[in-house]
């Protein structure tokens, strides 16, 4: 206003009023001077930001503030506030009134103001996707022309739909292959802030990257990374708990055992074999070796999804035949063999028993003693030799003292 103003005093003030013609530019620069001055200060306005929004995240849901403060707003100007990617022109309130028409938005939108017509702040609560993007806080002039004050983009974090997927290649490797494990994380709306993805084995970190929705580590598959459980975490404010998938490219082969209802058995019994994994895996049983004669005479019986095997009215040929069985897991893992010999005793070895032997003397027969007893009564031999030479010496010391005496 106050330049305006000296341009307008100098433009007249620099002016020659001696002739007439002067007179004349003089009365039409006046007139254009104050009809310059007229239009400068009707369409002036003085509606100065104090504080603006700033451009935030917001997790779905939650709840999101920007902020508008203005001072010296003039009659006929109004404070409106503006969301450019879902509305484009058209506004989101005028002044502390809700512009928009969709109910949802009604209820979600607010704008809070004072008394002193200096806060417009739009409140929106409950978070939603369409609330993503660029807001304008401004005013319209007397002219009705939308004067941009301000702007912020409000982001929207948006929570991972389920967890990671985590998948191997090649699905079934071996020992020594090498694997190339992968880690996709996406939202299908595609709002969602880039998560940070970790892949750690049993716990331990091994590769980590800020900013991806894909994440791929590479293995050299070794004996150790036999039952290992791969992990990859999404990391990222939007989530309330971190997400994760699981994989095990390596699943530890199952383990098989057998056991027998009796250790012994006669001629003529049933003997029962049941199959187990030790894991507790849900396996399919088989039995990969039985004695070709109990097969061909059909003595055998199957229980228990093969689990059970019973062969039945065993014969003494049967003794010491091996019968073996494996576990497969559904994804084709097979065991190694459990084996077990069917044992059969003869009725002497069975059933007869043998008196206990007479005790003898340690001296008839020195190799049915313990060696302790052998060293006992050798000592005591010689403690009773040694005992004898000592009362001999001492008997032949006495006697001579005794002949010397007398004589």
């Amino acid at each position: 206003m106050k330049i305006r103003y000296i341009r307008f005093v100098l433009q007249c003030e620099n002016v020659d009023f001696r002739s007439t013609l002067t007179k004349y530019i003089i009365m039409k620069a006046l007139i254009s001077c104050i009809l310059f001055f007229i239009y400068s200060t009707s369409f002036t306005s003085a509606v100065q930001l104090i504080q603006g929004p700033i451009s935030q995240k917001v997790r779905r849901g939650n709840t999101a503030t920007l902020e508008c403060s203005v001072t010296s707003i003039q009659t006929g100007e109004s404070v409106v506030w503006k969301h450019v990617e879902h509305l484009g022109e058209k506004y989101v309130s005028v002044n502390h009134l809700l512009y928009v028409t969709d109910p949802e938005l009604r209820r979600r939108y607010k704008v809070t103001w004072n008394n002193k017509k200096r806060d417009f702040h739009l409140q929106i609560t409950d978070a939603q996707d369409i609330d993503g993007g660029l807001y304008e806080c401004g005013y319209i002039d007397s002219r009705q022309t939308f004067m941009k004050l301000a702007q912020a983009t409000l982001t929207l974090e948006v929570p991972m739909e389920g967890a990671p997927t985590c998948d191997v290649s090649p699905t079934k490797p071996k020992i020594g292959d090498t694997i190339t494990l992968t880690c996709s994380a996406a939202t299908a709306s595609g709002l969602m802030p880039t998560p940070t993805l970790l892949w750690d084995i049993n716990g331990r970190e091994v590769l980590n990257q800020a900013g991806t929705t894909t994440l791929a580590y590479y293995q050299i598959l070794q004996r150790a990374d036999e039952g290992a459980i791969f992990r990859c975490k999404a990391i990222s404010n939007a989530f309330a708990h971190e997400p994760f998938c699981t994989i095990i490219p390596l699943p530890r082969s199952p383990v098989a055992t057998v056991r027998a209802d009796k250790a012994f058995y006669k001629v003529g019994d049933n003997a029962t074999f049941v199959c187990s994994e030790i894991s507790g895996e849900n396996v399919k049983y088989s039995w990969s070796k039985v004695d070709v004669d109990i097969m061909m005479t059909g003595r055998f019986e199957l229980k228990a999804n093969n689990r059970v095997l019973t062969i039945t009215n065993l014969k003494q040929s049967d003794n010491n035949s091996v019968i073996e069985c494996e576990v497969e897991t559904p994804d084709g893992r097979l065991s190694k063999g459990a084996a077990m010999s069917i044992k059969i005793g003869t009725d002497t070895a069975t059933t007869s028993w043998t008196a206990a032997p007479t005790m003898q003397s340690p001296l008839v027969d020195k190799s049915t003693l313990h060696p302790v007893v052998i060293v006992v009564f050798v000592l005591l031999v010689v403690a009773i030799v040694v005992i004898l030479a000592l009362v001999l010496i001492r008997y032949s010391r006495k006697k001579a003292r005794r002949s010397h005496s007398k004589i």
